[in-house]
Order: structure tokens, then sequence, then C-alpha cells
């Protein structure tokens, strides 16, 4: 009994270190996202500015 339950305990941390981990990377990537969105908005064609549509977060003023 003793073992099954220090084995459950084992997963729950690795479980734990790998949420946290995603986490991270999600962060991670959205910060690169805000990044190429800034740079993708400064693009012209033919004297058009593109205009990105807000993310689904983002509020409009």
């Amino acid at each position: 009994m003793n073992r099954a339950v220090v084995e459950m305990d084992q997963v729950t941390q690795q479980n734990a270190a790998l949420v946290e981990e995603a986490a991270a990377a999600a962060h991670s990537l959205k910060d690169q996202v805000d990044v190429l969105r800034e740079a993708i908005g400064k693009f012209q064609v033919a004297g058009l500015r593109f205009h990105l549509v807000a993310r689904p977060d983002e509020k409009r003023a």
C-alpha cells in the first residue's frame, strides 16, 4: 500500500512539472505571436495596410 502511495505522489509531481513546462511554453509562444503580429502589421501592399484581426482576448476600444 505504501509503495502505491509513493508512486502516485511521484506521478503527481511529474504531472505538475509538465503542466508548469507547458504553461511556460504557452507564455513564450504568446510573446512570439505578439512580436510577429506587430511586425506583420507594418507591411503594406499596393498602398494598402494590412489590418490584423484582434485576438479573442483583446477588447476593442
